[in-house]
């Protein structure tokens, strides 16, 4: 068996979004206390696979290896993998009515390990885990265990500065490499419409004083029970390695083994006198979180 090592810059985890009104909240994980509201079940994170693309055009999917037992890592399937977005519960909210799209974040992991396992019938084995080496200053020794970070537009576009460990990561992908994170913000590129990540919820209507609670279930099986039945490519990411082959990793819906319903906390309103909007509820379905797109807003909202 010959094993080579994969030069992956970075997993793309998901995307951040403000929700649109002052008293609006997104939520994501599960909540423990049943007071507290949204109320929230939910996972964060893409499924992902391997393709190995040969240099005559073949192509080949590679099964899962090994997955180190100290990362946020779930075998989904025998080929597929699931990549769990950082931390427990987390909450986004806007200060203002309509934030500009300019504040979404992106959370990527940028310290992956992977390599290539090739059997004596021909088989590629996927293998994952970390490198202990990090973006972080200079006095943390070692990670222990997968670095997120997350970016915004003008971070990856060059025109501001967050830390050393986000320029130095950054410098790492050169022009290109920023271009490629910054293609998985929708708002950066087409819009929502040209992606087949997002599917539409349902459109809400928001006026007057207070907030209220609403259902954002979703099935990241679309009517199976099957996770692995049909994987849907929503996004790739090419690196050659080895003598003429490309490894690509393929993102699908996010989805846990036992691909149960999602219900991520959703709380719209707004405090502003005299301001309403309707706005559409989408899901992002690559890393299960949720985008509102205002389609009206009166002028009393407050904007950003």
């Amino acid at each position: 068996m010959s094993v080579q090592a994969v030069p992956l810059p970075y997993v793309f985890i998901d995307a951040r979004y403000r929700p649109v009104g002052t008293a609006s909240v997104f939520r994501y994980g599960t909540t423990w206390d049943k007071w507290m509201a949204p109320q929230s079940a939910s996972g964060a994170g893409p499924r992902v696979r391997v393709i190995i693309r040969h240099a005559d055009g073949s192509e080949q999917i590679a099964r899962l290896g090994s997955l180190d037992p100290r990362s946020s890592l779930e075998r989904v399937s025998d080929t597929t993998l699931r990549i769990a977005a950082q931390g427990g519960l987390w909450t986004l909210s806007a200060d203002v009515d309509v934030p500009s799209p300019a504040q979404d974040f992106l959370t990527a992991w940028v310290n992956p390990s992977v390599t290539v396992a090739t059997n004596y019938l021909g088989e590629r084995l996927v293998n994952w885990s970390w490198e202990p080496a990090c973006f972080q200053p200079p006095f943390i020794a070692s990670c222990t265990g997968p670095e997120y970070m997350a970016f915004d537009r003008g971070l990856l576009r060059g025109e501001v500065f967050w830390t050393a460990a986000h320029e130095t990561f950054l410098t790492s992908l050169g022009g290109g490499g920023r271009a490629a994170l910054l293609a998985f913000d929708p708002h950066a590129a087409t819009g929502t419409s040209g992606f087949p990540r997002y599917q539409r919820l349902f459109d809400v209507v928001v006026n007057g004083a207070g907030a209220r609670e609403l259902d954002a279930t979703w099935s990241p099986c679309e009517g199976s029970t099957d996770p692995d039945a049909a994987f849907d490519v929503l996004a790739e990411t090419e690196v050659p390695f080895g003598e003429g082959d490309t490894f690509v990793l393929q993102y699908g819906v996010q989805a846990e083994a036992t691909c149960a319903l999602q219900r991520p906390g959703l709380m719209v309103g707004t405090v502003t006198p005299g301001c309403s909007f309707r706005a559409d509820v989408l899901v992002d379905r690559l890393g299960g979180t949720l985008l509102m797109e205002p389609s009206a807003v009166s002028a009393t909202c407050t904007l950003r």
